[in-house]
C-alpha cells in the first residue's frame, strides 16, 4: 500500500512537470505569434514608406525638371516674370524636406525589425 501511494505520489508529480512543460510550449508559442505580428506590422511599415520614397523621388526628378526648363526659359526671356520658377522651386524644395523625412521614417522602420 505504501509503494502504491509512492507510485501515485510519482505519477502525480510526472503529470504536474508534463503540465508546466506544456504551458511553457503555449507560452512561447503565443509570444512567438506575438513577435511575428510585430515583425509584420514592421515590415509593412517598411514596404509604405519604401513607397513614399519612390513616389517622392519620382515627383521630385519632375519638379526639378520644370524649374530647369523654367529657368532655361527665364534666360532666354530675362524680362519675363519669375513667380512661376520662384513656386517651382518651392515645390522642389518642400519634395526634397519630405523625401528627407521618409528616408528617416524607412530607417526607423528597418531599424524596428
Amino acid at each position: 500500500m505504501k509503494q502504491e501511494i509512492e507510485i501515485l505520489k510519482q505519477e502525480n508529480e510526472c503529470q504536474r512537470g508534463a503540465s508546466s512543460i506544456m504551458l511553457q510550449k503555449i507560452n512561447a508559442f503565443i509570444e512567438c505569434e506575438s513577435k511575428a505580428s510585430e515583425v509584420e506590422a514592421c515590415q509593412q511599415k517598411l514596404r509604405e514608406e519604401e513607397r513614399l520614397v519612390a513616389d517622392l523621388s519620382a515627383e521630385l526628378q519632375l519638379q526639378e525638371a520644370t524649374v530647369k526648363q523654367l529657368r532655361e526659359q527665364a534666360d532666354s526671356q530675362p524680362t519675363a516674370p519669375t513667380g512661376e520658377m520662384d513656386e517651382a522651386v518651392k515645390v522642389v524644395d518642400d519634395l526634397k524636406r519630405r523625401l528627407v523625412d521618409a528616408e528617416e521614417e524607412k530607417q526607423k522602420a528597418l531599424g524596428q525589425l
